[in-house]
């Protein structure tokens, strides 16, 4: 598995997928990690029907993780399968919220991520109340003034000026 992470990390990608592979062989513990990252190197190659079936094996090894259900919506998303995508970030953002209930730290990065990504989402299905949910979420969520917190209010932003939000409805203007 060691192999396969470092292999990766110098751009042997096809040399890493195979280690990942034996390791899953040799040890059947590393099946969830060792999907994720085949699944990983598959997506940053942008072979996203391969990537998908990796995500989906790692799900099905440990169903309630939020970033591996983040990243199958965001293979549909790549594919503008819009609504599995939705449903898939949806699915992630539950498990997320649950999991930070017992955490003891207020910023939740799978789930700002995770809020990110539904609202480009529901933004491309015209759902413009939602999308504006969940860019308010991924700035509720993400660190103030990082990366994400940024793109979700520049998103945000661009939402209001055409109109759709209700952040910018006259009645919401005038308070």
């Amino acid at each position: 598995f060691l192999l396969g992470a470092a292999l990766n990390a110098k751009g042997d990608h096809t040399q890493a997928i195979q280690q990942y592979h034996t390791a899953m062989q040799l040890d059947p513990t590393l099946q969830y990690s060792s999907w994720y990252n085949i699944g990983v190197i598959r997506r940053h190659q942008k072979q996203y029907d391969l990537a998908l079936q990796d995500f989906t094996k790692a799900i099905a090894v440990r169903p309630e993780c939020p970033l591996t259900l983040n990243n199958i919506g965001l293979m549909h998303h790549f594919q503008s399968q819009h609504e599995e995508a939705a449903s898939f970030f949806s699915r992630g953002l539950n498990f997320s919220l649950h999991q930070q209930q017992s955490a003891t730290t207020k910023h939740n990065v799978v789930a700002a991520e995770i809020y990110f990504n539904m609202g480009v989402t529901l933004s491309r299905l015209q759902r413009i109340h939602q999308a504006e949910r969940a860019y308010r979420g991924a700035m509720d969520t993400a660190k103030f003034g990082s990366d994400l917190w940024v793109s979700a209010t520049l998103n945000l932003a661009a939402l209001c000026t055409s109109g759709g939000c209700s952040c910018c409805q006259p009645s919401m203007m005038s308070r």
